[in-house]
């Protein structure tokens, strides 16, 4: 889940898993169908467990075989708390709030393997599912992997003026680097938006810097704010120091998007669908012919 085009794939998947389970006649495929499996319990893996819970219950209404069924929705996180990016108490809010609707959290575990019809853990447990997102991270570029030494993580280790440990002359920002935070020492700064973009412009100044024979500028940056979506007009998160949650954080976090945009007719004509979205139910038609095979060999693919 990375692009918008991962995100409308994902949508038409989980619209025509609707449509084939209501049409299913075998109890155990048609709760395979209902069933979705999200791993990483990150930004990307909270805001998208969340929506995918808004979107099928939306719509459940438009399929008269599916009132009484028995949806699920389980988010697996290797890490022992959701949201680490956010403070524990803001945390805990979000696992609180959506396992209050019903989403099944597996933490401390790791996804081992995936097929057409199920996805494995670390702790031996198996779910039958036909959905399965993935956001908990990817492999590093095989260019950063060749260049090395790669962190545990997968980014490149860097100094705090930018420049890669153990390599002259190489420079590394956003997803692909590791930058310690003075604020915290041990940790690093998080791989968003606004951090990448004050990046790129303080190694530019940085490397112009090293070329004239001056030294490089340590970069430093305290975030303008973080926040999450949990779905039901509700989101939590931190902004300037000060937390929010509840219906104020959903406000400031579509503020925040809507004021992101670029240019007044988009910004318009989002605000407007924003609107319309609070007084007409889901679009559910299909924007591609997506079939999901109910008879395919469950071999698992390795994670």
């Amino acid at each position: 889940m990375k692009t918008i085009d991962d995100a409308n794939r994902l949508r038409n998947r989980v619209l025509a898993a609707l449509e084939q389970a209501d049409l299913e006649t075998d109890a155990a495929e048609q709760s395979r169908l209902l069933s979705f499996v999200v791993a990483g319990g990150g930004f990307a893996g909270t805001e998208l467990i969340a929506e995918l819970f808004d979107l099928v219950h939306g719509v459940l209404h438009h399929y008269p075989r599916l009132h009484d069924a028995e949806t699920r929705f389980v988010l697996v996180h290797s890490g022992d708390r959701l949201l680490p990016e956010l403070p524990a108490d803001l945390g805990d809010y979000a696992l609180r709030t959506l396992r209050g609707r019903g989403i099944e959290f597996r933490l401390g575990t790791r996804v081992v393997a995936a097929g057409p019809g199920s996805v494995r853990f670390s702790d031996g447990a198996q779910i039958e599912a036909r959905t399965f997102a993935w956001t908990a991270g990817t492999r590093p570029n095989p260019l950063v992997e060749r260049i090395g030494p790669v962190g545990d993580s997968g980014p490149l280790r860097v100094d705090e003026c930018l420049r890669m440990t153990g390599v002259d002359g190489v420079w590394a920002i956003g997803d692909c680097a590791r930058i310690p935070d003075p604020a915290q020492p041990g940790t690093y700064y998080p791989p968003t938006a606004q951090h990448a973009i004050r990046e790129g412009k303080a190694v530019a100044d940085n490397v112009a810097a090293v070329v004239r024979g001056r030294a490089p500028t340590p970069f430093r940056f305290g975030g303008l704010g973080i926040l999450v979506s949990l779905g039901h007009r509700r989101a939590a998160g931190q902004v300037f120091g000060h937390r929010v949650s509840g219906l104020t954080g959903w406000v400031l976090w579509r503020a925040v998007y809507l004021g992101k945009l670029p240019g007044a007719e988009k910004r318009l004509r989002v605000a407007v669908d924003w609107l319309l979205d609070l007084g007409f139910s889901r679009d559910i038609a299909l924007t591609s012919n997506e079939i999901i095979s109910t008879t395919a060999p469950d071999r698992n693919r390795h994670a």
